[in-house]
């Protein structure tokens, strides 16, 4: 027996994360990719449940309004903003946070049809290396094991135009006093409409789907990455950032440290950039670092390092 967990546990890390999922399968979950403005987030978040349920069948990115029939196509949706829907829904940010990825493994549709995945697909490689009469006591062991974590899929990213490629000292500003949330997006967007790579429509259509949404934009309890559709007024990929002393009020639930504007052109250019800003709002060291700098030079070098340090390819000064 002491053989048979040595093979699995070996085995099981060696060969789990290049296993795929037949094409052909026709029990695979269809899921629905919703947000407020349709493609402009939309296929980033598809990204990313791609990546972390390679089992699923993302169907298609539509936006909110005008939603109908979804029944027809899917069997699970998830969304950036609530929906009525006869389909259960689950909804998350529009960069997935770790608490958003542990609700969708989670989800009644999904953990049982992952789990089961994944012990079969393991179960035909390992059993080559164990005795047939130890079959059902490994499958209830990859059972245990499945049920235990959540398993990591890598995907290729080929997309090199990142946050630290675009973001410099003139597009990073730091207010000192209070102000409202519209004249914080208003701050935020003025260098983006100045260099030319956004118009004024831009801000006004992402002052009008707060509005209508509510600040369903926020990635943390602190930070907002405000973002409209690239037809709504942009010419060029770009990215301004806001430092907040005073923390902007945009619900009695949502106030903003740090205001982000994304200006993508389209769907794909700015997919690097989302997973650069993904991790610099997940590193806890973030909002109290940024809301020490007097400057935007020195908020830039911040960026910098906390991108630098958390992962394999530090940013260039």
């Amino acid at each position: 027996m002491d053989n048979l967990y040595f093979s699995f546990s070996i085995l099981s890390l060696h060969f789990g994360s290049f296993l795929k999922i037949s094409e052909g399968d026709s029990q695979r979950l269809r899921i629905l990719i919703v947000c407020a403005n349709g493609t402009a987030t939309g296929n980033m978040l598809k990204r990313e449940v791609q990546k972390l349920l390679p089992f699923a069948e993302i169907v298609d990115v539509r936006a909110a309004i005008g939603l109908m029939n979804v029944q027809d196509v899917c069997d699970l949706v998830i969304s950036t903003v609530k929906i009525n829907s006869v389909v259960p829904n689950i909804v998350v940010h529009p960069i997935l946070t770790e608490f958003d990825r542990r609700g969708i493994l989670n989800h009644k549709l999904i953990a049982p049809k992952q789990i089961e995945i994944r012990r079969e697909q393991i179960f035909q490689v390992v059993k080559n290396y164990v005795d047939p009469r130890n079959y059902k006591e490994l499958l209830n062991d990859l059972t245990a094991y499945l049920q235990g974590g959540i398993w990591e899929f890598e995907i290729e990213d080929k997309l090199e135009l990142g946050l630290c490629k675009l973001l410099d000292a003139d597009r990073i500003q730091i207010i000192s006093g209070t102000c409202g949330w519209q004249q914080g997006i208003r701050i935020a967007g003025q260098s983006l409409i100045d260099s030319g790579s956004i118009e004024q429509r831009y801000l006004d259509a992402i002052i009008s789907q707060l509005q209508y949404y509510g600040p369903y934009m926020f990635l943390t309890d602190r930070v907002i990455l405000a973002h409209a559709k690239p037809e709504d007024g942009v010419n060029a990929l770009d990215i301004s950032f806001v430092v907040c002393k005073e923390p902007v009020i945009f619900s009695e639930e949502r106030k903003a440290s740090i205001i982000i504007m994304l200006a993508a052109e389209d769907q794909e250019k700015h997919l690097k950039m989302l997973q650069d800003i993904l991790e610099l709002v997940s590193n806890a060291n973030t909002i109290g670092a940024l809301l020490k700098c007097s400057s935007p030079e020195e908020a830039l070098l911040a960026v910098h390092q906390l991108l630098g340090n958390g992962g394999d390819s530090p940013c260039p000064l």
